[in-house]
């Protein structure tokens, strides 16, 4: 009798359980991960809407400061601060269509889609958001809980095993063997019947 197989057989039981958690929390991850990606392109999207405005807006000022430097309304400095706000918003814009662009596409790595496939996400407003129904938050129904308990009782078991090789094993052993003697050789031709 070992002890320590009973304990393996349950460890192995209970490693199975974790491995099936560990799928189970990363694909939570993985649909987490996605949502947030989404919102931050959804964000994105909107911020380069406003800082297109905001650059065509400067446009506009800077023709008109065009002409009121050429009309001597205003000074030169004036101009050129636009002229360097309108710099500035032209960086900012490209870099916000440069970051949207990465997220988009760790958006499609995330889902498995092919890098070249081109996604359109469509963001409806006035479209009303269908709830799903969630089930209560309770410690049975949390991934992350639920895989630490199964760790602790991993290592409890792991804790059993290791102590469980101070208890005496108690090994049976048996051995069954019959001889027999004959004065003739067993498989010689001969009508001598051999006794056993």
């Amino acid at each position: 009798f070992d002890k320590s197989v009973f304990t393996a057989l349950k460890a192995a039981r209970s490693s199975e359980e974790l491995y099936a958690l560990r799928v189970k929390k990363t694909k939570e991850e993985v649909v987490y991960r996605a949502v947030i990606l989404y919102y931050n392109v959804s964000i994105l999207e909107r911020n380069i809407d406003i800082l297109q405005s905001n650059l065509d807006q400067t446009n506009k000022l800077l023709e008109i400061s065009a002409v009121q430097l050429d009309q001597g309304f205003i000074k030169q400095v004036d101009h050129d601060r636009l002229k360097v706000s309108k710099m500035n918003l032209e960086v900012q814009l490209s870099d916000l269509n440069l970051t949207r662009k990465n997220t988009i596409k760790q958006l499609q790595l995330i889902m498995g889609m092919d890098q070249e496939t081109i996604l359109i996400l469509e963001y409806d407003e006035d479209k009303e958001v269908q709830l799903v129904d969630v089930p209560p938050m309770t410690h049975e129904n949390l991934t992350d809980l639920n895989l630490l308990n199964v760790q602790k009782r991993l290592y409890e078991l792991e804790k059993i095993n290791f102590q469980s090789g101070y208890f005496p094993k108690l090994s049976f052993f048996a051995n069954y063997a019959y001889n027999g003697i004959s004065n003739d050789a067993l498989f010689s031709g001969s009508d001598v019947t051999t006794n056993w």
